[in-house]
C-alpha cells in the first residue's frame, strides 16, 4: 500500500507500464514535496474521468506499478444513500461543478447544466412516473420531426393550430406533427 497523495497537475494520457495501451496518468505527491511519482488511474468500469490538479488520490504500489484506485476532488457530497451523481468540473480551489447527471433513489434522473456560478442554466428532469420536465431559457429541436398528441390550445404563434378547420375554406388545420425542425 502506498497511501493518499495530491495531484500536482491535471491528469494526462500516457502509455501504460510494460505495454502500448494508453491510459490516464496522474502526477501524485505524497507528504514530501520531492516525493512526486506517476500513477496510472484505474477508474470504475464504464467511467471515463480525468481528475484535476489538487484532487486527492488513493494509490497502491503493486510490485513497482503505482496505481490510483480512487480520487476525491474536494466537492462536498450532496447525494443520499443509493444515489449517484456524475458531474464535470471547472478548475479552481475548490473546483466548481458544472453539468451533472443525478440518478436519484426515487427512480428519477436530473440532468443539469451550469455556468459555474452555482446557478442551473438548463435542467431536464425525468421522473419515475414517466413525466419529463425541461426548464431552459431557449429550447431548439433539430433532427427532422416532432410528434405531439393531444389537443392544441389556441395561441398567437407556433406550429400547431387551435382551429379544427379553416374558417374560410373549411380545410383541416389540426395536426400533431411538425416537420423541418
Amino acid at each position: 500500500m502506498r497511501g493518499i497523495a495530491k495531484l500536482t497537475k491535471d491528469s494526462a494520457l500516457g502509455t501504460v507500464k510494460n505495454g502500448s495501451t494508453k491510459a490516464l496518468m496522474l502526477q501524485v505527491q505524497y507528504g514530501d514535496p520531492d516525493d512526486v511519482q506517476t500513477s496510472q488511474l484505474f477508474p470504475q468500469s464504464g467511467e471515463d474521468t480525468a481528475p484535476l490538479k489538487g484532487a486527492r488520490a488513493v494509490t497502491l504500489d503493486l510490485d513497482g506499478l503505482l496505481v490510483t484506485i480512487g480520487v476525491w476532488d474536494g466537492v462536498e457530497s450532496a447525494v443520499s444513500p443509493g444515489e449517484k451523481k456524475l458531474y464535470a468540473l471547472a478548475a479552481g480551489d475548490p473546483p466548481t461543478p458544472l453539468g451533472s447527471v443525478y440518478l436519484k433513489k426515487d427512480g428519477s434522473i436530473v440532468v443539469t447544466s451550469s455556468d459555474g456560478s452555482g446557478n442551473a442554466k438548463a435542467t431536464v428532469t425525468m421522473a419515475a412516473d414517466g413525466s419529463v420536465t425541461i426548464n431552459s431559457q431557449k429550447i431548439t429541436l433539430t433532427g427532422g420531426e416532432l410528434d405531439v398528441n393531444g389537443t392544441v390550445t389556441p395561441g398567437s404563434s407556433g406550429p400547431f393550430c387551435g382551429l379544427p378547420n379553416c374558417i374560410f375554406s373549411g380545410a383541416p388545420h389540426l395536426g400533431s406533427k411538425v416537420e423541418g425542425t
